[in-house]
């Protein structure tokens, strides 16, 4: 009985630690949204054009966690690499 509250309360503890670390990815993109629309800004007065633009912009920074690659570079590598095609 006492091993499995122990080993409930370990999975308990790894899923907050999870949870920090995801907290922490999203205050860091809410920080770089907000380098371009300042706080004082709401963001549903956002146009669409000015979404995909940030979003471009965006995609195209370097990434320490990627090697200092582009999240557009290692997508288009992944298209390519396994062959996938869009229809439209």
């Amino acid at each position: 009985m006492k091993k499995k509250i122990k080993d409930k309360l370990q999975n308990i503890q790894w899923s907050l630690e999870q949870i920090e670390g995801w907290c922490k990815t999203i205050d860091i993109k809410i920080k770089l949204i907000r380098h371009y629309f300042p706080f004082q800004m709401e963001l549903d007065k956002v146009s669409i054009q000015d979404t995909l633009l940030l979003m471009s912009m965006l995609n195209a920074r370097p990434k320490k966690i990627h090697d200092f690659k582009t999240p557009n570079y290692l997508f288009s590598k992944y298209i390519y690499e396994n062959k996938i095609a869009f229809s439209g």
